[in-house]
């Protein structure tokens, strides 16, 4: 970063025209993380560029013209976890289909949960996340350990 030099280059490059990169890359713990519109988050070693992992969202069974759910926001972090949500970009009232929001193992890329919804994380703190759910006008916590609906 002091000098603005290349110090190592992927080798994953996402095939066009549905493998692009989407949203922001991003640094935590020591990894660097992507997210592309074909549905896949990357794990890569900061300092060597080696793919360490890459999830799937899921299969879309045809819904998209790829085979995951484009990822829309995220990755966010927390305790270990990357999560991340999804959606189908062409709306398909009154619902859009494919919207989920999704918790990976950051260690191993292991998918942990999913929830439907439209979710927009608007914040974690002390191992809780923060969802705006605009479909049903709610907001919804997530933490650590067993929960249920009340």
């Amino acid at each position: 970063m002091k000098t603005g030099n290349e110090i190592w280059r992927s080798d994953v490059n996402p095939e066009p025209p549905w493998s692009m990169y989407q949203g922001n890359p991003v640094y935590y713990e020591g990894a660097f993380y992507t997210a592309t519109y074909d549905g896949h988050l990357n794990k890569f070693d900061m300092a060597t560029g080696k793919l360490l992992w890459s999830a799937n969202t899921g299969d879309s069974k045809g819904e998209t013209q790829q085979d995951g759910w484009p990822i829309e926001r995220g990755p966010y972090f927390s305790n270990g976890v990357a999560y991340v949500s999804h959606r189908l970009k062409t709306p398909n009232q009154p619902r859009r289909r494919g919207q989920q929001l999704l918790a990976f193992d950051i260690k191993t890329g292991d998918m942990l949960w999913n929830i439907s919804g439209v979710h927009k994380v608007a914040g974690i703190a002390d191992g809780y996340l923060v969802t705006v759910n605009y479909y049903e006008n709610m907001m919804t916590i997530y933490g650590k350990g067993p929960s249920k609906t009340t």
